[in-house]
This record gives C-alpha cells, structure tokens and sequence, in this order.
C-alpha cells in the first residue's frame, strides 16, 4: 500500500516488510501503521523528495522501523532542543506513539541530505534496551 501511495505522488519507492503478524499487541501494530502513514505524508508536505526506503525488521527483542528519504532536510539538533509543544504535530504524535508502546523515535537529519526516521518498539512481553 505505501509503495503504491507513494508513486502516485511520484515518489520511488523501496519497501521491505518483516513478517510481524503476532509480535505486537494490535494496538501497537495500528500505532507502528500510523507512524509509517505520518512520515509519508510530512515527506510529501515539507521534503521535497524523490526516493523513500521504507524498512520494518525484526531484530532481537524488538521491531524496527526505518523510513529514509533524500528530501531536503531540516536541522534535527535544533528540532530536538524545542520544546515539545513547539515542533510540528506530526512529528509529536510519532514520538508519542512511540512512547506509548514502550519504545522510541529518532529522528536523523541535516539541510540538503534527507532524512532518516527510526522507531523501536519492544517485542510482545520484552523490555526494550538501546
């Protein structure tokens, strides 16, 4: 489905998904769907790209999310150092959903070299250790 949203918009799109039916509670899997669905729609309001790679793999105790894109870019640093209630709300409910499932959002990027969003979520009954 992202892949083909994606090209409508005109967007190359790569997507590789794990098997992850049954390793989250479905609460968290409809949470992991709607931060994958808010980093495409921010990619296509404020990047600019042309290539998306979207990733969901298993690794150890924990899911990983890994949306890339080769948009412009913004300054990460100063989006991190703002208060909560003063980045956009798209990126807010991505870092609360994330929380929300015992997990975190990280967000990596820098003026004119795109962006990389990374969300890990703890399996089904696992702690989550970075």
């Amino acid at each position: 489905m992202a892949d083909k949203a994606g090209q409508a918009a005109g967007l190359s799109m790569n997507v590789t998904l794990a098997d992850v039916d049954g390793l989250l509670p479905p609460e968290f899997e409809v949470n992991l769907f709607r931060i994958g669905q808010e980093t495409l729609n921010n990619i296509l309001k404020h990047a600019g790209a042309s290539q998306v790679k979207l990733t969901l793999i298993q690794e150890r105790a924990h899911l990983r999310l890994i949306v890339e894109d080769d948009g412009r870019g913004f300054d990460a640093s100063r989006l991190a150092s703002l208060p909560p209630d003063q980045r956009g709300l798209g990126l807010r409910e991505i870092t609360e959903r994330a929380k929300m499932m015992r997990g975190r959002a990280v967000i990596q990027s820098r003026p004119g070299q795109g962006t990389r969003l990374i969300v890990e979520v703890p399996l089904r009954g696992k702690s989550f250790h970075p």
